[in-house]
């Protein structure tokens, strides 16, 4: 898997006993979010999210739970219009990521609960999220391993999510151009 310079390059230090301090680096732009809690599972969350991301579905959302306040990255498709001279009145979409401060409010709530923004990013390859979590993935597992990451993380409710990184790992392999069922 070959790093592109417009793939996210994500972090996620564990602190132990369910405290974890989550980034996100994507062209110079930067997220850090401190004293992430258990009450979230923010690596099976991206897993999750990339695998829909990669099966080309939207949106998603990515919850960060501080106590309190919480922090969301949403996933969705940024709708434009093709540049002049290009098939006039059709559109295009590019895989957009945005990193919402949701304050104090509950993880789950209104639009209205949305504080501030305070990353955006698109990507025309829509695998460059997938491609992101999923060397965040392997760089944790070779750091702890399962076992590890599960004691330094929550010890009992959270595990690496090892089943998904796989399927993850194998849908970013199939080129959707070349597949003939």
């Amino acid at each position: 898997m070959t790093a592109d310079p417009d793939d996210p390059v994500f972090s996620f230090d564990l602190h132990g006993d369910g405290w974890g301090t989550f980034g996100v680096v994507v062209t110079g732009k930067t997220f850090t979010a401190d004293d992430i809690s258990y009450l979230s599972d923010p690596l099976g969350d991206l897993v999750w999210t990339a695998l829909a991301c990669a099966a080309r579905h939207g949106p998603m959302s990515v919850f960060l739970v501080q106590e309190p306040g919480s922090y969301e990255i949403r996933l969705d498709w940024a709708i434009h219009d093709l540049p002049p001279g290009r098939q006039s009145g059709r559109a295009y979409r590019r895989r957009r990521m945005r990193v919402f401060d949701r304050g104090r409010h509950a993880v789950i709530g209104p639009e209205e609960d949305v504080h501030e923004l305070l990353l955006e990013h698109e990507w025309a390859d829509p695998d460059a999220f997938g491609r992101g979590v999923l060397r965040l993935a392997d760089r944790l597992i070779a750091e702890h391993g399962a076992v590890g990451y599960r004691e330094l993380w929550d010890g009992d409710y959270v595990t690496f999510p090892s089943r998904m990184v796989a399927a993850l790992r194998a849908a970013l392999a199939i080129d959707d151009e070349e597949v003939d069922w």
